[in-house]
């Protein structure tokens, strides 16, 4: 393995201090892929472990979709599968039949035709594809699901470029029976090379959408509200930056409990490139930041998550900062410091690929993979390891049994002496959940935990014991 090391500077844009290296490339044999490629993590076959698949263009190949089995000790190893090969195009992983088993979605550019194809998980890590979903292919676009209508189902969102070369943006209806349906009456402008997101900014438990691109004559970026009925209302009263080739991210970056709103891209005559975020007020409003200095990208990919375990968001941003094929191209972390972001952490520099934040190696911390341009102009597709580590300081009990691990509803603990209490913590130490219990044999119902990495902490008469446990 080899580790990127780094020299203190000031980065163009920013004005962002640099900070010591805490990410490996663990060199796991991905393909490299360039042009407009994607990837998704999820855990297909249930062992606990996140793989990953990827869908692009190798250098000097042809297109590809690839799925890595985890193997464990940062292997990963290729699965013989049948899926499209495709560019310009995403994969996102979701359980659309709600059997437990995460299923693939596809879309791209594949034997000069725009497709989509929905692989249904067997559960046996084989993968059947669903011949009849009533969705239209695109390329040159994106996918993003939720359960938009609340009835337990994954529904899906989609735009880009479809076989009659129009820009479609759509929004489907889960059927319960892997097909869909387009909802009526919700007249999306077209677009292409854009992005779409849910995400519930209200905070009324239903979920809206972002969405932005090219559009039938100039760039646009809009919000629209879930009125709860089955029917979509454009936030017209929110005005956010208008662009395409870009990307966006949800993510409540000051712990308010509202989903701010970080977008990227460029606009205008290509020139005017930015990274914005967007505050959430509460009220349904927007307060866009503009004394951030985040580096302003195209091409580009965003990530929230918690790197350093401080129990708040900070921001992974890559792309390319002027125009294509100059080798000023950025893969950078933004540290969240009370919603200061003057902290960088560089990682890899590329641009017109994706960016994938997942804790791989359960270690209570997010990894990160990087794909697409590099400054090279070739196609690079890494694993960057987050090489904190999760210190736990406990006292043994004496024998305890805990499991399933990883766990969906509940944990069964066993012990030789009697637990009087337990603690759920999150990584960063924040306490969630507290129990007395007075007993040898108990479970814990985890249903409501998110899917993730916690420390559960056991405490009896004689001493205390705390162990990682993982969520699905």
């Amino acid at each position: 393995m080899k580790t990127i090391f780094l020299s203190l500077t000031f980065m163009l844009f920013s004005f962002s201090f640099i900070l010591a290296q805490s990410f490996t490339n663990i060199e796991a044999g991905i393909v490299d892929i360039d042009y407009s490629s994607g990837a998704s993590w999820g855990d297909y076959d249930n062992d606990g472990l996140l793989d990953l698949v990827i869908c692009g263009e190798p250098n000097g190949g042809i297109d590809t979709t690839l799925l890595y089995h985890n193997d464990g000790n940062d292997i990963f190893s290729v699965v013989a599968t049948d899926f499209i090969n495709v560019t310009m195009g995403d994969v996102e992983w979701g359980d659309f039949n709600n059997d437990d088993y995460l299923d693939l979605l596809v879309i791209g550019y594949s034997n000069y035709a725009s497709v989509i194809a929905l692989y249904v998980n067997n559960g046996d890590g084989t993968f059947s594809e669903q011949t009849s979903t009533g969705l239209p292919g695109v390329y040159m676009g994106d996918i993003d699901f939720a359960d938009y209508n609340n009835d337990g189902f994954l529904d899906i969102g989609l735009l880009g470029f479809d076989n009659n070369y129009v820009f479609i943006s759509k929004i489907f209806e889960n059927n319960q029976n892997l097909s869909f349906s387009e909802v009526s009456g919700l007249n999306l402008e077209g677009m292409n090379f854009g992005k779409i997101k849910w995400g519930d900014y209200n905070g009324d438990g239903y979920a809206d959408f972002v969405m932005n691109g090219f559009g039938d004559i100039d760039f646009v970026t809009e919000l629209w509200k879930n009125n709860g009925d089955g029917t979509f209302s454009e936030a017209t009263n929110v005005t956010l930056h208008q662009g395409w080739l870009g990307d966006m991210a949800w993510g409540d970056y000051n712990n308010d409990g509202d989903l701010d709103l970080v977008i990227s891209g460029t606009g205008g005559d290509g020139s005017q490139r930015y990274t914005l975020i967007y505050t959430n007020n509460g009220d349904g409003s927007f307060t866009e930041e503009g004394g951030m200095f985040l580096t302003p990208v195209s091409h580009s990919s965003l990530e929230w998550a918690d790197f350093d375990g401080d129990d708040d968001l900070d921001l992974f941003i890559s792309g390319t900062i002027d125009a294509m094929a100059t080798g000023n191209y950025v893969g950078e972390i933004r540290y969240n410091n009370d919603g200061n972001f003057s902290q960088t952490e560089d990682i890899l520099g590329s641009y017109w690929g994706d960016c994938r934040v997942a804790d791989y190696d359960n270690s209570g911390y997010p990894d990160i993979f990087i794909c697409g341009y590099d400054v090279t102009e070739n196609g690079v597709a890494e694993i960057f390891k987050n090489d904190r580590v999760l210190s736990v300081h406990s006292i043994e009990l004496g024998a305890v049994q805990i499991g399933p691990i990883p766990a969906k509803e509940a944990i069964h603990v066993s012990s030789e002496q009697i637990i009087l209490t337990y603690h759920i913590y999150k990584l960063s130490g924040k306490e969630i959940i507290n129990r007395k219990v007075n007993s040898k044999d108990f479970t814990i119902d985890v249903k409501s935990l998110t899917t993730g990495i916690y420390l559960l902490k056991l405490s009896s008469e004689k001493g205390e014991e705390t162990q990682k446990i993982t969520v699905l």
